[in-house]
């Protein structure tokens, strides 16, 4: 496996020093929700272990990086999706009901050793981390605090984050070994913003009455499903849930799923895979359009001009997991067989996503460099 390098040399610095050249004080002086980060959806499943994949379901559909998160970096992610647990008195990290079992302080000293490294690149190399939905025992949140606090990195109340300019934010996260680094806990989007949502799949099937029928197919499979699997709501701006797959019984549903004699071969399925999926370009026009929307409304305002996410990669559901598994894809798969960063790459250059603040994208690895570099070059 190889993983990009972040350097002077790199597509990234090459553009960014090129627009610094011409732009820097514009870019100092711009509202950091008006400088365009590349957020690594649920950055720590980066540390789960590859294997057993395509056996393990659970795994295959939340696993969304990978590499760690210093890897990560150096691949273009500029906003980290920080999800904590406490499990036995330690801070690890957790994906719904799985827990990534990463120390966090040892991702934490990653995070920092990457930014005081690469702390000449300015505003390039500033690294903010979104930590959020702390789980387990009890005093994670108080905990998770106090573990930032101690090795220098600042927690950012959001009024002060909503009132930031770029200058501001590298000041305010500025560390002992000069890089910077900041981090807020879970502040929300915009008021009324729908950011996210579980429609937009890599693979469905067409709202057609033989669609509607593989649907109906497929809810029998799957029969009762827990209220617990839509997992907590998402109250940063979100209009749904993310999906939780740990909630199922999956080997009675995929056994099941198994008999639909036809489903894959129909002409009501769809899936983003190219250039063989089924009806790819449904999938891609439907993510293109939501994120398009989003990124046309103008930015908030300074003092509340609040950092917001459009949505960059495909959807779990339990349609897309049942036909994934039967394609015998994963979420990362789903990225990499689509070419979903490198179509979202093309957008940007294309003027599609004139407004960007956070740019959330799997498998950050594949394509993220080019994708930073294609965000920040129209500064």
């Amino acid at each position: 496996m190889s993983f990009c390098v972040f350097g002077a040399f790199s597509l990234v610095g090459v553009v960014l020093s090129l627009a610094a050249g011409a732009s820097g004080d514009v870019v100092a002086t711009l509202p950091l929700n008006q400088f365009p980060f590349i957020q690594a959806h649920d950055s720590a499943t980066g540390y789960l272990a590859p294997h057993h994949l395509k056996d393990d379901i659970v795994f295959a559909w939340t696993k969304t990086q990978e590499g760690t998160i210093p890897q990560q970096l150096d691949c273009g992610a500029r906003s980290l999706d920080w999800r904590p647990k406490k499990v036995n008195g330690s801070l690890v990290f957790h994906h719904g009901a799985v827990t990534v079992p990463h120390s966090m302080a040892d991702a934490l000293r990653g995070v920092i050793d990457w930014a005081n490294a690469n702390r000449a690149h300015g505003a390039d190399a500033l690294v903010i981390i979104d930590a959020w939905d702390c789980e387990g025992e009890s005093g994670c949140n108080a905990d998770m605090l106090r573990a930032f606090g101690e090795v220098g990195v600042p927690h950012v109340e959001c009024s002060a984050l909503w009132n930031m300019t770029v200058a501001d934010a590298l000041k305010a996260g500025r560390l002992e070994g000069g890089g910077a680094v900041l981090m807020h806990n879970g502040c929300p989007g915009p008021d009324g913003w729908t950011t996210y949502t579980d429609e937009y799949q890599c693979s469905g099937f067409l709202d057609t009455p033989e669609g509607e029928r593989w649907r109906g197919e497929v809810k029998e499979c799957i029969g009762h499903v827990p209220r617990a699997a839509a997992a907590a709501a998402d109250d940063r701006g979100a209009a749904a849930a993310e999906f939780d797959a740990s909630q199922f019984n999956w080997g009675r549903i995929l056994s099941c799923a198994k008999t639909l004699s036809g489903i894959l071969d129909s002409p009501a399925h769809y899936n983003c895979h190219r250039p063989l999926g089924l009806h790819h370009e449904h999938a891609f026009d439907r993510l293109e359009s939501f994120g398009r929307n989003i990124s046309a409304l103008q930015p908030p305002a300074r003092p509340d001009a609040r950092l917001y996410s459009v949505l960059a990669n495909w959807a779990e559901g339990i349609d897309d997991v049942v036909l994934g598994f039967l394609h015998a894809s994963s979420l990362l798969d789903d990225e990499k067989r689509s070419g979903l960063n490198k179509q979202l790459t093309e957008w940007v250059l294309a003027g599609k996503y004139p407004h960007v603040s956070l740019m959330s994208v799997n498998n950050v690895c594949n394509g993220g460099q080019d994708l930073l570099a294609a965000l920040r070059a129209r500064l």
